[in-house]
């Protein structure tokens, strides 16, 4: 959904790139791209430290299972909330992203749908200049290590 979303934001003259850290992308997934779209898809397949990326990112992108009422958050997203950038959250209906991270602006929600992803994406590229992420203090403060450790506690009591 992703690369077919590229497609059409690259269609817009954006000048955008898809930077995939730590990930493999088979050759039959990107045969969606013809090559003037493909240079817009860099694939590193590994990085020690992913600050560097962060800070030339315009947006993370937080991609959950293509799956309705899929329980999981991926476990890059409590990494990304606390990047001072715009978090594209591509996720299946009634996750529990979708409760989480409602109303918080700085965190862009769509479906696995290729035009709402495409959308969205548009959105963080207007947006990521002007983004203040301090309405994610909460979901961080509810992701704490001390926040988890006391509501355990609280349910074994």
């Amino acid at each position: 959904y992703l690369l077919e979303a590229l497609k059409i934001v690259l269609r817009t003259n954006v000048d955008i790139y898809l930077v995939f850290v730590g990930s493999r992308i088979s050759e039959i997934d990107l045969s969606v791209l013809n090559d003037k779209e493909r240079q817009h898809v860099v694939i590193k397949s590994f990085a020690k430290n992913l600050d560097p990326f962060y800070r030339n990112a315009c947006a993370l992108i937080d991609i959950d299972a293509d799956l309705d009422q899929d329980v999981f958050l991926s476990s890059k997203i409590i990494n990304y909330l606390g990047v001072n950038r715009i978090i594209l959250s591509e996720t299946g209906s009634n996750s529990p992203a979708t409760d989480l991270f409602s109303g918080t602006k700085s965190i862009i929600q769509c479906s696995h749908d290729p035009e709402k992803i495409a959308t969205a994406m548009l959105l963080a590229v207007r947006e990521a200049e002007v983004v203040d992420c301090a309405d994610r203090d909460v979901l961080l403060n509810q992701f704490s290590v001390a926040s988890v450790i006391d509501e355990m506690q609280k349910l074994l009591d």
